[in-house]
C-alpha cells in the first residue's frame, strides 16, 4: 500500500504544535470541528520550554506569562490550571537598566524619573515637553527614528533600546514602529502625544477583550511554563500527531493533501493552518513562495542563546530585588540582559538559599557572541555578569540552550510579508497562516490570534 493509499481524510489540518497551534486547536475542538494537528518534533509547545533538574526550574523559552487578554485566562481557566498559577512576586516591582556598568531602577513615576540618575536633565525635560511635538506621517517609521522625534536620543539609548533588545532581541532602527509596536503607532495618530493618549486610555474604539499592561497579570506555572502547552496538548484527545514533518503541500480538488517525511501517511484537508516558522515554511510550497520566505533581509530570526546560571545567595552581592536588568547597547557588553528569576517567582531553585539567573546573548546586536562555543560564550558572559552584580565565585549550575533561529525581526519591510502571507491565502483559498511571524511575537498574541481564527474557521464551517 503506498502513501496515497494511505491518506488520512479531514476538514482542517494543524501544521505546528506551538502554542498558536495548540490554541487554535483547543478552540476548534470546543467547536466540535473535524481536526488534526501535527508537529515535527518529538515534543509539543515549540518555544516554551520548561527543563527540571535537580530542584531547578528553568525556561528555555518564555520566562513569564503576561495575562492581556482574556483569552489567556479562558486557556488557563478550561485547561484547569488555575490553582497552578503563580504570580509574580512583589520583589519584581524594579527594573533594573545598566548605565556605565551599574544597575539602575528604571523610574515608573514623575517623581521617580525627576530623581533618578538614569536620565540627564535635558532629557527629563524632553520627556515632559513630549506632548508638544508634531505627530509623525510616516507608516513605514523605526521604532528608534519615532523615540528619537518624541523623547529624545538617550531615552532610546538607556530604555527602548534595552527594551527592544529584551523583548525582540532587535535594533529599534531596524523594527517598524506600526508592526512591531502596533499600540505606540495608533497612540500617536490618535492622540498626537504618548503621554496624553497615556492620560485618555484606550477609548471606545479599544479592544474589549484586552486588559491593560497595568492591570495585567505577571505569571508563570508551578512546574514551569510547559504546563500550558501539556494541558492543551492533552485536551487535543488524540488529535495531534507527533514526529510529523511535512514535506509538501499540493493543492487537489478543493482542498490540500500534505506529505510527511519518513512513513507517515498523508492527510487530506480543506483548510490548512500552518503555525511554523516562516523560514520553514516555505519548503512546503513551490520554488515563488519558497524563495520567498528564503529572503533572510527581508524575514529575520537572529540567533539567541539562552544561559541559566545558578549559585548560592552569599555569592552575590547586589540584592536581586527585581524583575532582572537590561542592558543597552551602548554599555558594549556580552549579554542583553539577565532575569532575577527566583527573585521573580517562587520554587524555581532547590530552595531559599539558592539563585537563578537567566541571561540572553546574542541576537541582532551580538550574533558574534551566540555563535562562540560553549566555554567561551559561558566565560564572555560571567565576566560581565559578576562585574555588574559582584559575583564570586563559580556557578553551581549552567544550562545552555541555542536558538539557531528565534525570534521573527518585524523589519522596516515587513508589510511586504503581511502582504505575501495575505496573496497566498487569497490564492489559496483554505490556507491559513498562524503565528509569531504575524501580529505579535508574545505568548499572548499567539493564544488570542489562535483562538480567534479557530472562531472565524468556525464560524465559515457552519455556515457552509
Amino acid at each position: 500500500m503506498n502513501k496515497r493509499e494511505k491518506t488520512i481524510r479531514t476538514d482542517i489540518l494543524i501544521i505546528g504544535a506551538g502554542i498558536s497551534g495548540l490554541t487554535a486547536g483547543f478552540r476548534l475542538k470546543q467547536q466540535n470541528l473535524d481536526f488534526i494537528i501535527t508537529e515535527a518534533s518529538e515534543n509539543p509547545g515549540g518555544a516554551i520550554e520548561s527543563k527540571k533538574s535537580n530542584g531547578w526550574i528553568l525556561e528555555n523559552g518564555p520566562n513569564t506569562l503576561l495575562v492581556t487578554n482574556k483569552y489567556v485566562q479562558n486557556v488557563i481557566d478550561e485547561c484547569g490550571l488555575s490553582d497552578d498559577v503563580i504570580h509574580a512576586s512583589k520583589r519584581a516591582k524594579n527594573r533594573y537598566i545598566v548605565r556605565n556598568r551599574v544597575p539602575l531602577a528604571l523610574p515608573t513615576s514623575p517623581v521617580a524619573l525627576f530623581s533618578s540618575p538614569l536620565f540627564s536633565l535635558k532629557t527629563k525635560m524632553g520627556i515632559m515637553a513630549e506632548p508638544f511635538r508634531k505627530k509623525g506621517a510616516d507608516p513605514d517609521e523605526s521604532l528608534g527614528s519615532f523615540v528619537r522625534r518624541r523623547l529624545g536620543q538617550e531615552f532610546l539609548d538607556y530604555a527602548i533600546n534595552p527594551f527592544v533588545a529584551g523583548v525582540y532581541s532587535g535594533d529599534p532602527d531596524l523594527l517598524s514602529t506600526r508592526l512591531a509596536f502596533p499600540k505606540l503607532w495608533d497612540i500617536e495618530q490618535k492622540h498626537g502625544s504618548l503621554i496624553m493618549g497615556a492620560i485618555k486610555g484606550p477609548g471606545k474604539d479599544a479592544d474589549p477583550t484586552d486588559i491593560p499592561r497595568s492591570k495585567a497579570g505577571m505569571i508563570t506555572f508551578k512546574n514551569g511554563n510547559d504546563s500550558l502547552t501539556y494541558a492543551l496538548s492533552e485536551k487535543l484527545s488524540g488529535r495531534l500527531k507527533l514526529n510529523h514533518k511535512v514535506d509538501k503541500i499540493q493543492p487537489e480538488n478543493e482542498g490540500y493533501t500534505v506529505s510527511f517525511k519518513g512513513n507517515n501517511p498523508s492527510v487530506f484537508a480543506s483548510k490548512v493552518i500552518i503555525t511554523t516558522p516562516l523560514h520553514s515554511a516555505g519548503s512546503f510550497f513551490g520554488d515563488d513562495i519558497k524563495d520567498l520566505f528564503a529572503n533572510d533581509e527581508l524575514i529575520k530570526y537572529p540567533a539567541v542563546n539562552v544561559v541559566h546560571f545558578g549559585f548560592t545567595a552569599d555569592q552575590i552581592r547586589h540584592p536581586l530585588d527585581g524583575f532582572g536588568m537590561l542592558i543597552p547597547e551602548k554599555e558594549k557588553l556580552s549579554l542583553l540582559g539577565t532575569l532575577f528569576n527566583s527573585s521573580l517567582f517562587p520554587g524555581r531553585t532547590p530552595d531559599e538559599n539558592h539563585v537563578l539567573l537567566t541571561c540572553f546573548v546574542g541576537g541582532v546586536r551580538n550574533p558574534e557572541i551566540a555563535a562562540l562555543n560553549d566555554d567561551e560564550m559561558t566565560k564572555s558572559v560571567l565576566k560581565d555578569l559578576s562585574n555588574i552584580l559582584g559575583i564570586s565565585g563559580d556557578p553551581l549550575m549552567t544550562h545552555i540552550r541555542r536558538w539557531p533561529r528565534a525570534i521573527p525581526q518585524y523589519g522596516l519591510e515587513y508589510q511586504k510579508v503581511y502582504n505575501a502571507l495575505e496573496n497566498i491565502e487569497g490564492t489559496y483559498p483554505g490556507i491559513h497562516f498562524l503565528g509569531n511571524f504575524r501580529n505579535g511575537i508574545s505568548v499572548p498574541d499567539c493564544i488570542k490570534n489562535g483562538w480567534r481564527l479557530a472562531e472565524e474557521i468556525g464560524s465559515q464551517t457552519t455556515a457552509d
